[in-house]
Order: C-alpha cells, then sequence, then structure tokens
C-alpha cells in the first residue's frame, strides 16, 4: 500500500496468495486511486475469499481508510475480508467505494461507514456480527445482491443494526436482511431524513426476524424498517417481503415491520399491515413462508421460498426487469414467472449447480450447442446426439457397433478393422493385420496353394487350373466343400470357399 501511494494514477494489488494478515495496527490511510483483488475465484462465491485483514479487536483501529487527497477517486476490494477492527472499511468525503466477493463481520463499531459526500457501491457482499453492518453519513449507497445479518447495535447505537442511514439516498435490490437486533428502533434499516428527499428504495428485498427494543425496556417500536415520516411517501417497496420483524424482548414480541411513510410499487407481501402495501398486487397479513437462513448454493446465505409460498410465481417477467438473477445469481424469472423477494426459486437451468446436477450454466444449457451444459443439467456427452470436444461423431441413440457405416457407440467413425463391413469394405475381421484373409485394408485376401491349404482359412480364395481335364471352359471341382461356389473364366476354376 505504501508503494502503491507514492505512484501516480490508478493503481492495482494482486494477492495470489491465500491465508490471514494479521495487523496490530491500523492500516494507512490510501489516498490516491486503488484496486485490491483477492486470490478468490471472480465467479465464486463469498467462500472463495481467502484473504482476510485481520484487526487485534482493539475498539479504536481501523481496517482500510479511503481518504484521497482530492475528490472522485474510486477504490475498489474484490475478494478480501475484513474482521475484528473498529470499523472495518471508512470513506471519507468525495471518494468512490466500489466492493464486490466481500465480507467484513466481527467489527465492534461498523463494518462499513460512508462519510459525508461520499458515494458506494456494493455487489455480492455480507455483513455479519458487526455492531453496525452499514452506516452511512450524507452519501449515496446502492446494495446489491448482498446479505445483512446478524449485526446487533449495541453501544455506538441503539438505532439501527443491519443498515443505518442519515440523509443518504439509499437503494436496495436482491438482498436479504435478517437477524438484526438493537435495543431501540430499526434493527433491520433505520433511515433518517431530515430534509424529505432522501429515498429508500427496495426492490426484491427480503427483510425478516429483526428485532427492535431487545432489551424489553419498551424504547424500541421497529424491528424492520424505521423511516422518518415523510408526507412525500418517497419511499418504496417493489417485489419485496418483510415479515417476522418484532419489537420487544423474547416472549414478549409485538410484530413490528414498518414505521413510516412507504409508497408501494406492486407485489409485496407483509404478514402485518404497516407497510402502506395499497396495490392489488400486494399480500397483507399473509404468511410468506420462507425457510431458515441456509446456504442455498448462492454467493451468500438466502431464505428459500418453501413449497406454497404465496411468493413463488407471482410476479409477470415485464415487472421483475431489469433484474435477471436473485440474490445466490440464480436465472430470473424461471419457468416463466419470478418470486417474490431476494430468492427465486429454481431448479435444472437455474444457473446453480445442486448436488444432483453435473453441471447448470443457466440460460446457456442446450441439447444443440457442442461443449454445452445439457438441458437436463448432465454434463456433454458420447452418444447426446452432438459432436463435442473429442467426438468424431454422434448420433445419439443411432450410434451402433452393430449397424454398417453408422456413428460407433464411442462416438468414432465407422472404419476398417471395426469389425463390421462398412460401404466400401469387402470384409472386416475387427483388425487391420494382412494376411488373415482380410487385408488392412479390408480387401479379401487371395492366395494360390491346395485346397489343403485354402481350407484352413475360411476367407482366403481356392484358385486351382482344370483345363487339361478335356472339358471345354473348364469344370468344377467334385471336391468342393458343401457351400463353396465355382465359377469359370478363361479355362480357370476358382473355387471361393467361406463360412
Amino acid at each position: 500500500l505504501q508503494a502503491t501511494e507514492a505512484l501516480a494514477g490508478y493503481d492495482t494489488i494482486v494477492f495470489a496468495v491465500e491465508g490471514t494478515i494479521n495487523l496490530s495496527t491500523s492500516l494507512a490511510p490510501i489516498t490516491e486511486s486503488l484496486a485490491i483483488f483477492g486470490p478468490g475465484d471472480p465467479d465464486g462465491g463469498i467462500s472463495e475469499i481467502k484473504l482476510t485483514v485481520a484487526g487485534p479487536g482493539n475498539p479504536t483501529l481501523t481496517g482500510f481508510t479511503f481518504d484521497s487527497a482530492t475528490d472522485n477517486q474510486i477504490f475498489t476490494l474484490f475478494g478480501i475480508a475484513t474482521e475484528a477492527w473498529q470499523t472495518g472499511i471508512e470513506v471519507n468525503s468525495g471518494d468512490y467505494l466500489q466492493l464486490s466477493h466481500v465480507r467484513i463481520s466481527a467489527c465492534t463499531a461498523r463494518g462499513l461507514r460512508f462519510n459525508s459526500g461520499s458515494t458506494g457501491e456494493i455487489f455480492r457482499a455480507e455483513f455479519s456480527a458487526n455492531n453496525i453492518g452499514v452506516d452511512t453519513l450524507e452519501s449515496m449507497v446502492f446494495i446489491s445482491d448482498s446479505l445483512i445479518a446478524n449485526n446487533e447495535g449495541i453501544g455506538v447505537s441503539a438505532n439501527g443494526a443491519g443498515i443505518r442511514a442519515y440523509d443518504s439516498p439509499l437503494h436496495i435490490r436482491n438482498t436479504t436482511i435478517t437477524g438484526n437486533t438493537v435495543s431501540g428502533e430499526g434493527a433491520g434499516i433505520h433511515f433518517t431524513d431530515t430534509t424529505l428527499w432522501n429515498q429508500l428504495s427496495l426492490t426484491h428485498v427480503t427483510v425478516t426476524n429483526n428485532r427492535a427494543d431487545s432489551d424489553g425496556d419498551a424504547d424500541g417500536t421497529t424491528g424492520g424498517i424505521w423511516t422518518t415520516p415523510n408526507f412525500f411517501a418517497a419511499n418504496t417497496f417493489k417485489n419485496s417481503i418483510i415479515a417476522d420483524n418484532y419489537a420487544g424482548a423474547e416472549g414478549a414480541d409485538v410484530l413490528a415491520n414498518c414505521s413510516g411513510d412507504f409508497t408501494s410499487q406492486g407485489n409485496n407481501i407483509e404478514d402485518g399491515d404497516q407497510c402502506d402495501l395499497t396495490e392489488a398486487s400486494d399480500l397483507i397479513n399473509t404468511n410468506p413462508l420462507l425457510d431458515a437462513l441456509v446456504d442455498n448454493l448462492g454467493l451468500t446465505q438466502t431464505q428459500a421460498l418453501l413449497a406454497g409460498s404465496p411468493a413463488l410465481d407471482k410476479i409477470a417477467p415485464a415487472d421483475c426487469e431489469p433484474l435477471n438473477s436473485d440474490q445466490r445469481g440464480a436465472l430470473r424469472p424461471f419457468n416463466g414467472m419470478c418470486d417474490v423477494g431476494a430468492f427465486e426459486l429454481g431448479g435444472c437451468g437455474d444457473g446453480l449447480m445442486a448436488d444432483d446436477e453435473d453441471c447448470d450454466e443457466g440460460g446457456a444449457n442446450s441439447d444443440t450447442l457442442p461443449n454445452a451444459c445439457r438441458t437436463d443439467c448432465t454434463l456433454p456427452h458420447c452418444g447426446d446426439d452432438v459432436v463435442d470436444a473429442g467426438e468424431t461423431c454422434d448420433q445419439g441413440i443411432l450410434n451402433s457397433d452393430t449397424t454398417s457405416d453408422a456413428c460407433r457407440i464411442d462416438c468414432s467413425l465407422s472404419r476398417c478393422g471395426d469389425g463390421m463391413p462398412d460401404d466400401g469394405e469387402f470384409c472386416d475381421d475387427g483388425n487391420v493385420v494382412d494376411g488373415d484373409g482380410c487385408s488392412s485394408l479390408c480387401v479379401i485376401e487371395f492366395a494360390t496353394g491346395s485346397s489343403d491349404d485354402t481350407e484352413s482359412n475360411d476367407n482366403q480364395m481356392d484358385v486351382r487350373d482344370d483345363s487339361n481335364d478335356g472339358v471345354e471352359g473348364g469344370t468344377t471341382d467334385s471336391s468342393m466343400d458343401a457351400g463353396a461356389v465355382a465359377t469359370t473364366s478363361g479355362g480357370c476354376n476358382m473355387i471361393i470357399r467361406g463360412k
């Protein structure tokens, strides 16, 4: 990092090794545009993040600080995990941060902090077990395809644990916000807007099982989403699930999904009636039937939809555009319709390889393209009627080792020596050896000699000259074996013996 600070322009650091870097002090502030890439697979999940920058748990230290000397610097983190800092990552005024495939956990204050005037894009990230997951102050932030879970707002934040936003436009899509707790309000999202011009928007978001007033002293009222009252009702929900959010200590629960003013853009589901869901396509007082938060093959954990969920196949494709995948990266829509929330229930063809699948390339699955994953999620193989790499033919169920001129069952072309006479061959004894009656070119071999000699090989011909027996044009050999064929030509008898 110190070396890149001395270089002009946009720099890149790539870690080719995995492991953990344990630091005893904060990293020096990064002031020039910089991209840092860990060794994780860009197409892999959070589990592929193999480089962790760990702090000592000191409540005064920060992992990465992005603080340019001039505004409009761009910083990128990919494939990096930070843990056990006071603040995992901090972005200062005027700077732009891109996060992808990043995990921030166990920070005693904030996982990610955007200070006034900064901007952030968060894609496929996880914020878990921090005091606050994402904390924004007068900054614009976009969050997509991420998990914000099990953050516990204590000490520094009695309000807001998953996300705390102050006068900050906040746009969230394809994200699960769950299991966050605070002693005050807004465990999932706490959105303060003193100007009444900032907007909170949720599209295909699942907000569940967040708890306010966790100490039970009646000092908090909203477990799910708390916003400043806004008569413009600029805060929006679309294709989202808000359910099972509570206020009060365990055992003294009060359903508390939303507080504030919202506008529905349709196709939302709430298990209460607190979120201003008034569109005809909305469902209120409805259990969305969600499974527990687990690994469902995606980049981050998700809550799957159970059988019979009202969220299944509820949305027409035009209403879930432009999103073409869910939080995990699975194709959306699946089977013609989209599901509500961050999770799209799929199967073979959703782009995620399940345990009972050999492959899954989503929309690229094909039964006609060479080397593609097949539409039944099996690997390309000999016998699938497509000529793939390493094959010279493939006629599917017509592949045969016993039919002339057919593609063979090992997807090789019919040929001399395969044991089956094909067009242009006079014989085929299963090898390409000369001298055994069928030549290496699959032509019948002719040999001269006595009848005793020829009788030892059924594929050879016995040629005799009986021109002196007094019979014009030659005679047939009275000693021919049964089944032999005799022909005459110019006084010579040709006796062909065969099986």
